[in-house]
């Protein structure tokens, strides 16, 4: 996972070396597509990481929206909370 952080602002910041060092002498029809590349490699990352953060802190909501049910709903350490369902018109 750190490796993975990294990455993300590293691998922009190798293309840019990379299309500076190369982009007249061999990349000179196309020289964004080294750049293009790396960015979008960091940002692939940055949503796998997004991915890993957010999906570790989950939690489950069940609505039952007869009248007079009272929706629920659960954390990740097992605490409970209800409250009344109450429509606005």
């Amino acid at each position: 996972m750190h490796a993975m952080i990294v990455l993300i602002a590293l691998l922009p910041l190798a293309g840019f070396v990379i299309t500076l060092l190369l982009g007249r002498n061999v990349l000179a029809r196309r020289p964004e597509v080294v750049s293009l590349a790396a960015v979008s490699a960091s940002w692939v990352l940055s949503m796998i990481v997004v991915v890993h953060v957010f999906g570790a802190h989950t939690r489950t909501i069940d609505f039952n929206l007869s009248p007079g049910s009272r929706p629920a709903a659960s954390t990740p350490s097992g605490a409970t909370w209800s409250t009344r369902w109450r429509p606005s018109c």
